[in-house]
């Protein structure tokens, strides 16, 4: 795993509370950090690539 993926992991769960979710539930789905984002794409830390799905609530925050 990324380096930085992981820091930005702690950093998250240290810090921000999601809306709309329970805290528990990252032992069990944990979290992808984002490092980038084009078009309807969003690429990981390590390589993966993933569809955006909920933009429509988040649109600003990749930069779309």
């Amino acid at each position: 795993m990324h380096k930085k993926s992981i820091e930005l992991k702690q950093m998250d769960l240290k810090h921000i509370w999601h809306p709309c979710t329970q805290m528990k539930d990252y032992e069990k789905l944990p979290l992808i950090p984002i490092k980038k984002g084009k078009g309807v794409h969003l690429y990981d830390f390590d390589g993966n690539k993933f569809i955006d799905c909920i933009s429509s609530w988040w649109v600003n925050l990749f930069g779309h």
